[in-house]
């Protein structure tokens, strides 16, 4: 549903991605209320163990997109545990890398995983986009969350995209690979996707109190 432009910036970009998840998956009401729920470490693990997501990235973290009519939440899940990638993984142990060795090593890998120990930072990102929730000046339609426990919210004047979203991470997450990403022919694109393919807001939902404030264009 969410890959097909990703895949292309992705391969551009030589960014990380290890999975695309299964291919029909969405988060389902029952599951996010199951997430809620949980502590972040808890929401993390379970994503990764039922393959809850839409795209796993090397160093563990993950992506989740989630859209209704009238609202739409992507999420970074950074991941929480300090573990070299499989890739690593397979090296350190002095093997080729190939899909043979991935298989056969795979209990092994996930042992690492298992008792890898917690990175003492973690920066999560949501963005959300909430029309029921508005409230000009306070609580802004489509804004994006930053970290853990805290109450940012940074307004935004578009309805991002799935695929805005991927670019705003891979930006500032991974700018090795957005760097590379500058360099490839499909950079001429990137205004399009990152801006004119997002929706933008309806009057009711950009107020004159909403301007006040400082907010991602």
């Amino acid at each position: 549903m969410y890959s097909a432009r990703i895949r292309v910036l992705a391969r551009a970009a030589g960014w990380p991605v290890v999975d695309y998840g299964e291919s029909h998956f969405s988060l389902t009401k029952a599951r996010i209320q199951e997430l809620r729920e949980l502590d972040y470490l808890s929401q993390w693990r379970m994503s990764n163990a039922k393959k809850w997501y839409h795209i796993k990235l090397a160093d563990h973290s993950l992506m989740v997109f989630h859209e209704t009519g009238d609202a739409a939440s992507y999420s970074f899940l950074h991941s929480p545990i300090d573990a070299p990638s499989l890739r690593e993984f397979l090296i350190a142990s002095e093997l080729d890398v190939n899909q043979r060795n991935e298989r056969e090593q795979i209990d092994n890998f996930q042992m690492v995983l298992d008792t890898a120990s917690l990175k003492t930072h973690i920066t999560p990102v949501r963005f959300d986009y909430h029309e029921e929730g508005y409230k000009t000046g306070v609580h802004p339609v489509s804004h994006v969350h930053i970290g853990l426990n805290n109450n940012i919210r940074i307004a935004c004047k578009k309805r991002m995209s799935a695929v805005s979203f991927s670019l705003f991470i891979m930006r500032q997450f991974y700018p090795e690979n957005w760097e590379r990403l500058l360099q490839h022919r499909e950079a001429i694109g990137l205004p399009k996707a990152i801006r004119s393919d997002c929706k933008d807001l309806e009057e009711r939902f950009w107020l004159a109190l909403d301007q006040t404030e400082l907010n991602l264009g």
